[in-house]
């Protein structure tokens, strides 16, 4: 980042180990006081998978893929992992989407005029940003 001249005056990051991990990192590197490093408690969580929760990426990554490419719609309101009855979220991506909207509401909020730095612990979430920005479909976030 440094070499691209980015320098963030603010890293937030989920409660994730590796993200933790990775905005400690970015802290030393790039001199954020501990003061601007920001975990999120809620809005950067990863899409609840269902009973695919916890399973291996391996295993899940392109049925989830497939799922959103074929049945989420271009605001992804449909295409919902299977239920587990253990209470595990199975979320759509629309439902990922409110969660990230509330996060940049609280950007706006918070830290005008601020660069972030946001540590994800998953993929799908940068990517359905990116989508949003963009306006492309979100049954194409994995495209």
């Amino acid at each position: 980042m440094m070499s691209k001249g980015i320098n963030p005056s603010v890293v937030k990051y989920s409660l994730a180990s590796k993200c933790i991990d990775a905005a400690n990192i970015i802290a030393t590197t790039m001199m954020v006081g501990r003061n601007r490093i920001v975990p999120e408690f809620t809005f950067m969580d990863p899409r609840g998978a269902g009973l695919w929760d916890g399973k291996p990426l391996a295993s899940t990554e392109a049925a989830i893929w497939a799922l959103d490419a074929a049945e989420a719609g271009n605001e992804g309101r449909d295409g919902r992992p299977p239920a587990n009855d253990d209470g595990t979220a199975n979320e759509t991506l629309f439902e990922q989407v409110t969660r990230l909207r509330q996060l940049m509401s609280v950007l706006e909020t918070q830290y005008s005029g601020d660069s972030i730095v946001l540590i994800f612990p998953d993929g799908t979430s940068p990517a359905l940003l990116s989508c949003l920005i963009a306006g492309i479909p979100l049954k194409n976030t994995h495209a």
